[in-house]
């Protein structure tokens, strides 16, 4: 039997993934002699301005976007910030009201606390129904006169469980609400249109979606007001000041252009693997769930609890043996807090402490899955009878 490469072994997409050959194929000439800073007007800094725009164009089709709503950001966690404090701080007039829901990544969750703290808006947090998802009911009745922004992940990092986008779309539509929607585990995985989904403001990172760290975008739906926090130059049409990221925007590009021609036929590979995964798991060993919606949740998404066990410790004990799994969001390895998203969802506490995530990709492979099938039993027996 062939052995498994380190890729072949690595379940945890969902906290990174390598950078595309193609993506790092385009991405050389800018780390080499295209070294040109894009906003001079000489030819070094007309080619990288060139590769920045095609780069705008590229997201924007894989959007259904027009190019000058797309704004380069350094990952997500500031595109969220900018969407966030950005549209809160714009609109003032409109209200101080904003809603989210207690399953949101930190990355939406601390930019709202901090508006909450510093300039005295008011959050309403949703409690996610048992499969993870919003009630769409409760949502129609936390809003207010005065809400001004909802903010919602389009798939959960940790359960790949998917909200209602659309349905929210429309709500916030009719009612004069901003819309906005932490798509960063969704892009590339699901078909994402900003106009079908009815979104004002769509975050996205590069290094979920086989481009680089460090290099994200916001969509920004034109007419959209929203307040500057990084001030400096008039970069990306004033929202957000500083040098570009020459050579990971154009890794980005790349990179969303190459997930999204294969995504249809990928996912649904993904989604075969990850059922075999599910069903080979529970087969083999007694009181492993399944953690949110397994049908209703992101192709390459598992997320189980398994009783008896401490994650962190199964995750620890996979590691030795080449295999990377999570415990929970990457953001909060290393940490000893349970999981916020499966708390809020009202998850039995077996299933929290014994929550483990395993997120399948591009070099996931069917020998690698029932490499995992069977190297995980023994790990988990050994984990249940030292606790």
């Amino acid at each position: 039997m062939t052995a498994l490469t380190p890729r072949e072994l690595f379940f945890d997409y969902n906290a990174t993934t390598p950078i595309a050959p193609e993506a790092i194929e385009e991405m050389m000439p800018f780390l080499t002699e295209e070294f040109g800073n894009a906003s001079t007007i000489y030819a070094f800094g007309v080619k990288a301005r060139y590769g920045i725009e095609r780069a705008r164009g590229r997201v924007a089709r894989a959007l259904g976007a027009k190019p000058e709503e797309i704004v380069f950001t350094g990952g997500g966690s500031e595109s969220n910030n900018l969407a966030i404090k950005g549209a809160a701080l714009a609109n003032r007039e409109r209200g101080r009201h904003l809603i989210s829901c207690m399953t949101e990544h930190r990355a939406v969750m601390e930019p709202l606390h901090w508006l909450e703290r510093y300039f005295d808006d008011e959050l309403t947090m949703l409690r996610p129904q048992r499969s993870g998802a919003i009630d769409l009911d409760e949502l129609i009745a936390s809003i207010r006169e005065d809400t001004v922004l909802i903010s919602l992940m389009f798939a959960n990092n940790e359960t790949g469980v998917l909200h209602p986008i659309e349905e929210v779309g429309r709500i916030a539509r009719e009612r004069g609400i901003l819309f906005h929607c932490d798509a960063i585990q969704g892009v590339g995985k699901e078909a994402i249109d900003v106009n079908a989904l009815g979104v004002d403001l769509l975050s996205l990172s590069g290094h979920k979606i086989y481009a680089p760290k460090g290099v994200g975008a916001l969509y920004v739906r034109e007419g959209t007001r929203l307040e500057s926090f990084i001030h400096g130059g008039s970069h990306e049409r004033g929202l957000r000041a500083g040098t570009e990221n020459v050579a990971g925007i154009v890794g980005l590009g790349r990179a969303i252009e190459v997930v999204d021609a294969r995504r249809e036929e990928e996912m649904a590979r993904l989604r075969g693997l990850k059922r075999r995964l599910a069903e080979g798991l529970q087969s083999a060993l007694d009181g492993i769930d399944v953690n949110g919606d397994l049908e209703r949740s992101l192709a390459g998404t598992l997320n189980l609890g398994i009783r008896g066990i401490s994650g962190p410790r199964l995750v620890a004990l996979a590691a030795e043996e080449g295999i990377c799994i999570a415990a929970g969001s990457a953001c909060r390895t290393g940490g000893t807090a349970s999981s916020h998203v499966l708390e809020a969802m009202g998850l039995p506490q077996v299933d929290v402490d014994g929550a483990v995530r395993l997120s399948l990709g591009h070099w996931t492979s069917e020998a690698s899955v029932d490499h995992l099938i069977n190297a995980l039993p023994p790990l988990i027996q050994r984990v249940r009878g030292s606790l």
